[in-house]
């Protein structure tokens, strides 16, 4: 049951738009690489308070997300898009709407997931900056494509 639940997360993640998955991991990556030059420690209540911030954020973040009128991105984009990369020569399509879609669920689900992997991680007494960064700019582009999205198929 978790080895089928691990393989829909990563099929949500390859049929989604890739490069903005890229661009939130190497924005994070530079931020902290910024973070760790100028060699700053973070106290434990400092990330704990940022760390539940971002969880308090996860909240609005849901809520946009059920604005959001689904069946109507899938039918209003039927334009077909290839899917990721292309292995093994084999070419598969997904339809504009379902990518969007899978766009959208794939920033909830590795925001939530990074989320909660941190806080176990504190549980053990380890903060980690990067993923620190990491969830947080996936909440924060995850929450501006749903709300552009929600904003023009409301205009």
């Amino acid at each position: 049951m978790v080895l089928k639940f691990v393989k829909k997360i990563f099929s949500i993640i390859y049929h989604s738009y890739l490069s903005a998955h890229f661009v939130v991991i190497i924005c994070s990556v530079i931020l902290s690489m910024m973070y760790f030059s100028e060699k700053r420690d973070i106290s434990n209540s400092d990330y704990l308070g940022i760390l539940n911030t971002s969880g308090l954020l996860s909240a609005f973040f849901i809520l946009a997300l059920d604005k959001i009128e689904f069946k109507r991105i899938k039918q209003g984009f039927q334009k077909m898009e290839p899917v990721g990369l292309s292995l093994f020569g084999k070419r598969t399509e997904i339809t504009q709407g379902n990518k969007m879609t899978n766009t959208m669920f794939s920033f909830f689900v590795n925001s939530m997931l990074l989320i909660c992997t941190q806080y176990i991680l504190y549980i053990f007494d380890i903060n980690c900056i990067i993923l620190l960064f990491l969830s947080i700019i996936y909440m924060l582009v995850g929450f501006i494509i749903v709300i552009g999205i929600w904003q023009a198929l409301s205009i």
